[in-house]
């Protein structure tokens, strides 16, 4: 993170498991003016290339949720954008 007039500051060692949010609050030092801070590595919004959907389902909501049968492909519907095919 950087902001004219302060030292950069790095975090890292933070993981994200799909569709997570996190807020992470920094503390920023006064700097010098001409230091520099690169930024590398970006992960895509969208993979255009791919027709892939991911998720989570967290323990939690296994043991919670009501499911007949507690058939744990059932799960796989909790992750937005997934569909039943209708029989014809």
């Amino acid at each position: 993170m950087q902001k004219t007039g302060f030292k950069s500051l790095l975090r890292s060692g933070i993981e994200l498991q799909v569709a997570q949010g996190l807020q992470a609050n920094f503390q920023l030092d006064i700097g010098a003016v001409n230091e520099t801070v690169n930024v590398n590595d970006a992960a895509p919004l969208l993979d255009t290339n791919s027709n892939v959907l991911g998720g989570v389902v967290s323990a939690e909501k296994v043991e919670n949720i009501p499911m007949k049968g507690r058939n744990a492909s059932g799960l796989m519907f909790l992750t937005p954008g997934v569909r039943v095919p209708r029989s014809r």
